[in-house]
């Protein structure tokens, strides 16, 4: 019988005579079902719960999501945008000098 592998990176099932099998010095493989999951793991370093494509990633937002659903904590999003009161530019205080009628005569 043909065996399945999973995705070492992303979790999704590789069908038989299809992906990458990567090994490694110390013996174990890795197993990658495209070229962008080969890259992320091997060449960048990336880690699969941290990047948000992988069934990894998923599973923990959604784990994240439960607890928040079993808290109560419900967030009400309301239906309208509210309005924000618009800030408008002070104009700048001009100071103006008169000359008194006293002061003209005595020029």
């Amino acid at each position: 019988m043909v065996e399945r592998h999973v995705c070492s990176f992303c979790g999704a099932q590789i069908e038989p005579g299809t992906g990458t099998m990567y090994v490694r010095r110390d013996g174990s493989f890795l197993t990658f079902d495209t070229n962008k999951c080969y890259k992320n793991m091997i060449e960048l370093g990336r880690i699969p719960r941290t990047t948000n494509w992988t069934r990894a990633s998923a599973s923990r937002r959604a784990a994240r999501k439960a607890a928040d659903a079993s808290r109560g904590e419900k967030v009400e999003i309301p239906a309208t945008p509210t309005k924000t009161k618009a800030t408008t530019r002070r104009s700048r205080k001009v100071r103006t000098t008169t000359k008194k009628a006293s002061d003209e005569n005595n020029e």
